[in-house]
């Protein structure tokens, strides 16, 4: 959701979030190209690598570490010094014995057991933690991992976990779909903090750029930490890159793979996506449209911005002379709760169907008036 407080405009909200499964009857992915290996770890060996960065608990696309309370992470300090069992850490290694700029670095991606990975690295690196809310342990209230007994430090360093290793020759679209049934944990990863995650360099840096633009930022003050602002700009890049007429369900596969797009584009490709999009949101701006700026609609942003952002200067000019008549039968068509169009951008706003409706309508609406 974009904006707790604002209740309009809520009926294309899930359809990208939802929308996983095709209308096919063939699978997804072959299930034979799922390799995940199992290992166990010494929680001395976790915690080593969290501190040399190979486990990163703080990449820029992540969900906030610091949403369990101090208790429930010190009862699962207590529960290591008890011998009980925890549940399995999840790791995405597709980074593994990738070559960075500067070195040679291996990255596990942290898929599930960010928060218990979290409490580790407060008790046991950063020494900032201290024990509170015991149940049996009660002696060690107040304790820091330095001022435990040597004994109690071994026994937490000795204790073994279960991590499961999603290998790099696991295709892209099932690391997808594995991201989304593995991560159950604190807050799990909508689609769009997946997609970041997968997707990290070129495109997640474009998308960031683009939402934390004042031209954007300050036209649509997104209420949300959730990548909400990015899954709307990726939604315009999704189909000016493809035209609409090409577009095939499942949505959420459809942002998946234009996403991954982002990553070969040259330089000056990124540069008219971008220009496109300034010169969209001018147009927007300068004539009030309303899609609903706190909370806006994104069926009717996506439309509008790749196809106002997709006119050359000469129609764009006719249609800013034209801008009064436009506007009004913008809001003539949006307010016909009875019509497709209203249907296409509020209901059902996946499908191919909807698609076309929305695209073809404001297609032909902007013909009319950039004559």
């Amino acid at each position: 959701m974009i904006d707790n407080e604002d209740v309009e405009d809520t009926r294309d909200d899930t359809d990208d979030e939802e929308d996983f499964l095709s209308d096919s009857n063939e699978p997804a992915f072959d299930p034979r190209k799922i390799n995940i290996a199992t290992e166990q770890n010494s929680l001395a060996t976790i915690v080593m690598m969290i501190k040399d960065g190979i486990i990163d608990l703080a990449p820029e696309f992540q969900r906030n570490p610091g949403i369990w309370t101090p208790i429930k992470k010190s009862l699962l300090i207590e529960s290591v010094l008890l011998g009980i069992p925890i549940p399995a850490f999840y790791f995405d290694t597709s980074e593994s014995g990738h070559e960075s700029e500067n070195s040679y670095e291996e990255k596990w991606l942290v898929v599930d057991g960010l928060q218990r990975l979290s409490a580790f690295k407060e008790f046991i690196i950063d020494q900032t933690l201290e024990l509170t809310g015991l149940v049996l342990l009660t002696d060690l209230k107040g304790l820091k991992y330095h001022q435990l007994e040597k004994f109690l430090q071994l026994k937490l360093n000795r204790y073994q976990v279960t991590t499961f290793l999603i290998r790099p020759n696991t295709p892209k679209e099932i690391r997808y779909d594995l991201f989304r049934r593995i991560n159950t944990g604190g807050l799990v990863l909508n689609a769009q903090e997946i997609r970041n995650t997968l997707n990290r360099g070129k495109p997640a840096q474009f998308l960031k750029k683009l939402a934390e633009d004042a031209r954007f930022s300050a036209l649509f003050p997104i209420k949300n930490d959730r990548m909400a602002d990015r899954e709307l700009i990726l939604r315009y890049i999704a189909f000016y890159n493809k035209p609409y007429t090409e577009y095939e369900a499942p949505f959420a596969k459809f942002l998946d793979k234009a996403m991954e797009h982002i990553s070969i584009l040259k330089q000056s490709e990124l540069e008219n996506i971008e220009n496109a999009f300034w010169q969209a949101l001018q147009f927007i701006k300068d004539a009030d449209l309303d899609i609903n700026k706190k909370r806006p609609n994104k069926a009717l942003f996506e439309v509008l911005c790749v196809l106002l952002g997709k006119l050359n200067t000469e129609a764009l000019s006719k249609l800013k002379k034209n801008k009064e008549n436009f506007i009004k039968a913008f809001n003539d068509i949006k307010s016909d709760k009875n019509s497709e169009f209203y249907k296409s951008t509020y209901e059902g706003t996946a499908s191919k169907p909807s698609v076309l409706t929305r695209f073809s309508t404001i297609e032909a609406l902007i013909e009319k008036y950039k004559k």
